[in-house]
């Protein structure tokens, strides 16, 4: 089963700013004794998605 999903603008680049850390830790590699890496880099994906969104709003 397969759906298509159509995102406006989907291949549009963005640019996010990681740490070698924080890219490190979004492909899987565990820094346990610092696991404030993986919030931030995360924080700063949910941040530039949330930037999209209010960007698309916008323009609507």
């Amino acid at each position: 089963m397969s759906s298509n999903v159509k995102v406006p603008g989907g291949e549009e680049q963005i640019t996010i700013t990681l740490t070698k850390k924080e890219l490190m830790v979004l492909t899987g590699v565990r820094f346990r004794e610092d696991l404030s890496i993986e919030r931030s880099a995360r924080k700063k994906l949910q941040l530039a998605m949330e930037q999209i969104a209010s960007q698309s709003t916008d323009s609507a």
